[in-house]
């Protein structure tokens, strides 16, 4: 039972940031007009900030 749990976690976790990684840095680089290096250093940013915010 712990194993599901821990599992369906890691893998809401992992879908929730591959997602958003990649729309967001589309967004950023073609909406916002920001290089690919400020997109790339807002991303590393981003994603251990939506880890530690949208999983509560």
């Amino acid at each position: 039972m712990a194993s599901e749990k821990l599992r369906s976690f890691v893998a809401d976790t992992l879908a929730l940031v591959v997602f958003f990684t990649i729309v967001s840095g589309l967004n950023e680089r073609f909406i916002a007009g920001m290089s690919w290096s400020e997109v790339a250093l807002s991303r590393s940013i981003g994603a251990p900030l939506m880890v530690l915010t949208a999983r509560p």
